[in-house]
């Protein structure tokens, strides 16, 4: 289904909704969203199309995956799974990619569905993503990580405004991890001195 090449680029946006369907059933299970090597494998064989992936193809890949987020179950939904986790994976390997296969106006938009079908998979108001997101679980830290990875790749307005869409106040923390960033990019102390010296 995923085989790259030129005649396959065209058709992925076609063919990948059947391969879906195929797995449709599977869907109606969480184990679905907890089955790593699948979703692992399906990244790097999207991959491998690199910047060639058609949009359509792209689109198709995005909704088919929000769908499979978005199922309910009475225990527990979709917020910690691997499904979520590798989804963004996914975004992050797209962004290294440039705007070319996913612009930035694309990049929030996909982002903000993935929110919403994970908070629609959730029962409880404390497994909801503005919740997670603020007091960061360990089994949340690893999908943040790859949230914050994809916006820093945005412009800090566009960053801002992600944030009011899918609730997120700024906060103490916010500020922390600023300060946190900025320091990682000035270089040590001694290392200026010497660069001077010379």
């Amino acid at each position: 289904v995923c085989q790259p090449g030129n005649s396959f680029e065209g058709s992925l946006a076609q063919t990948f909704p059947k391969f879906a369907d195929a797995l449709n059933q599977l869907a109606c299970s969480p184990n679905m969203w907890e089955e790593r090597p699948f979703f692992q494998s399906l990244i790097q064989a999207v991959l491998r199309h690199k910047a060639k992936l058609a949009k359509g193809a792209r689109d198709v890949i995005v909704s088919t995956w929000v769908t499979w987020l978005q199922v309910s179950t009475k225990k527990k939904g979709a917020m910690f799974s691997a499904a979520h986790e590798c989804f963004m994976m996914l975004i992050s390997e797209w962004t290294v990619l440039g705007n070319l296969l996913l612009p930035r106006d694309v990049l929030m938009q996909v982002t903000q569905e993935a929110v919403e079908a994970v908070n629609a998979s959730e029962k409880t108001e404390d497994r909801k993503f503005v919740n997670v997101w603020k007091e960061s679980p360990e089994a949340f830290v690893p999908i943040k990580e790859l949230y914050q990875r994809v916006l820093k790749t945005l412009p800090d307005a566009q960053v801002k405004e992600w944030k009011d869409q899918v609730g997120i106040q700024e906060d103490e923390e916010d500020e922390e991890e600023a300060k946190v960033d900025e320091m990682e990019m000035e270089p040590p102390e001694e290392t200026a001195v010497e660069a001077m010296e010379e």
